[in-house]
């Protein structure tokens, strides 16, 4: 089960958090601030999440041995939510407990 090592961490952590189950879905990704960004295209994560849906990796790349970043604009949410490993499972936490999890580079978005 692809959601089960993002679980246990959250777990361990004693993070409150809500999973959401909901019908197969595919949405893109925001770009991420930064002085200069593309998008990496879903080949680009082959192999990277080994127990993930391709394009439902959740956004704790510790787990994975792999940088975090986030939108600056993430912080003006009480809660945000996620994929979590599969098109069928979102988990939703505290931004507060995202920031401390993940330790994400926190980046500025410019949207023209």
């Amino acid at each position: 089960m692809p959601v089960k090592q993002l679980k246990e961490h959250l777990d361990r952590q004693g993070v409150k958090y809500v999973t959401l189950s909901h019908s197969r879905a595919f949405t893109a990704q925001d770009v991420a601030g930064a002085k200069q960004v593309a998008l990496a295209g879903e080949k680009d994560f082959n192999g990277l999440f080994p127990e993930c849906e391709l394009g439902a990796m959740p956004p704790f790349g510790s787990l994975y041995g792999l940088p975090t970043f986030a939108s600056d604009r993430l912080a003006r949410q009480g809660q945000i939510a996620f994929s979590a490993g599969t098109h069928t499972e979102v988990i939703r936490l505290s931004y507060a407990d995202f920031v401390r999890l993940a330790g994400p580079t926190i980046a500025a978005i410019t949207i023209d």
